[in-house]
């Protein structure tokens, strides 16, 4: 069970939790001075509330669950999330936000920086995404929401849109770099806003 890390002083200190059985405990959060933020293994980990500060470091959470309000703060730094499910809310912050596959939370989910799809499956209420959105390959997002993207959206990949889905609103051009394999949806969004679209 772990409460609270904080790293301090002028090195950048690096934490690494790396669960190989079981599940660990997370209560409280994890503060470094620049340094790395690291929560992987085989094992698994389940957060009560939860902040995540590297001061621009990367961070990376690996299957990870719980009823929980989650923030990674990583600034300048990269935020990886791979199997992080069932949580209540979730708010990242980096410079690229790389997202694997099963990322799940009752509530909303906001992404400041630019967002990279890697066969991600999100499932949610609500997704923000503030910044780019890259597909690495087919991605999709279920929601009982809204999805919005405020930067351009490229991937030469599917994207589908699924649930009872609210506005779906992509503020930058969608394929000025790498036209999407197919923007797909279900579940009758209540409106679609695109900007520029440049078809494969």
């Amino acid at each position: 069970v772990v409460q609270t890390i904080t790293t301090s002083g002028t090195g950048a200190a690096s934490v690494t939790l790396a669960g190989s059985t079981g599940t660990s405990y997370l209560f409280d959060g994890i503060t470094t001075n620049g340094g790395n933020i690291s929560l992987t293994g085989t094992g698994a980990f389940q957060f009560s509330s939860v902040t995540l500060n590297s001061s621009g470091g990367n961070i990376y959470v690996q299957n990870a669950s719980g009823i929980a309000i989650v923030t990674l703060n990583a600034g300048a730094g990269n935020v990886q999330l791979d199997n992080v499910q069932t949580l209540n809310r979730l708010t990242v912050t980096g410079s690229t936000i790389l997202l694997g596959t099963n990322i799940s939370t009752f509530d909303f989910q906001t992404y400041n920086g630019n967002v990279v799809m890697n066969g991600s499956g999100l499932s949610a209420s609500t997704v923000t995404i503030n910044g780019n959105l890259t597909l690495l390959a087919n991605s999709g997002a279920s929601l009982n929401g809204n999805f919005s993207v405020s930067g351009t959206t490229n991937g030469a990949f599917n994207l589908n849109i699924s649930g009872s889905v609210g506005a779906v609103t992509f503020t930058g051009a969608i394929g000025n770099l790498a036209p999407l394999g197919a923007l797909s949806g279900s579940g009758g969004p209540t409106s679609v806003t695109m900007s520029a679209v440049t078809a494969a």
